[in-house]
């Protein structure tokens, strides 16, 4: 990724977006998309698919930007900026849950904006990634296995979510335990397998993954938690 990268930026402040934008083309980079609220920067999200998003902390939805920030954490894992002012303390420390790969303060310094934009676009381009290969019907297919949210075993299928795509695998689930990296996944239930870094929340019967709330079985909610308080 370089300065052809696709920038999402989301603030509800028209004139700030367009300075954010105009800040980062006197850098070279140019596929930037704008999104003023929290659901045009979805939909933005979706179809313009960034490598990079800087979102506003605070807009009209107070929460708005942490929002899109853990839902991109927890589903679609690309880097993320989150744009702050000098005031937001108590903002900045609910956003830092959401470990984004850096901050910009208003008013902006044109160097403090490229040196975020182009580290965290580094750091995600070096980062090593493991690839599940499997067939998908007749085409062979490599996902990212940080990709996989969760799977469901369906007779002598396997039904592969992914945030953007189900992939529906002729095999046991305890073939796909076999083939992913061990520890990442679990299963949590005779018919589900979860990716642990996906884990949410956690109940006495079931464990959400991605806003998804997938059953568990009672002999694995102990582990569970043991995982899940380690993350």
């Amino acid at each position: 990724m370089g300065k052809e990268s696709k920038i999402l930026i989301v603030d509800d402040d028209v004139l700030i977006a367009e300075h954010l934008k105009e800040i980062l083309g006197t850098f070279g980079y140019s596929n930037i998309r704008l999104a003023h609220n929290k659901i045009d920067a979805l939909a933005a999200i979706a179809s313009f698919s960034p490598d990079i998003a800087l979102l506003d902390i605070r807009m009209q939805g107070e929460r708005d930007g942490i929002e899109i920030g853990h839902a991109i954490k927890t589903q679609l894992q690309f880097p993320f900026i989150f744009i702050t002012a000098h005031s937001d303390k108590e903002m900045i420390k609910a956003a830092a849950q959401e470990r984004p790969s850096g901050y910009v303060t208003k008013p902006f310094k044109k160097a403090d904006v490229y040196a975020a934009v182009s580290i965290a676009l580094e750091s995600a381009q070096n980062k090593d990634t493991v690839y599940f290969s499997f067939k998908d019907g007749y085409s062979d297919t490599r996902i990212d296995v940080d990709d996989i949210i969760y799977a469901e075993s369906e007779g002598n299928y396997i039904n592969l979510f992914t945030a953007r795509k189900r992939f529906l695998l002729r095999n046991s689930l305890e073939w796909l335990l076999e083939n992913l990296p061990a520890g990442q996944f679990i299963r949590v239930h005779r018919s589900f397998a979860i990716n642990n870094k996906k884990i949410e929340k956690i109940s006495s019967q079931n464990v959400v993954v991605s806003g998804k709330e997938i059953p568990v079985s009672r002999n694995k909610i102990k582990h569970l938690r043991k995982v899940f308080l380690s993350l």
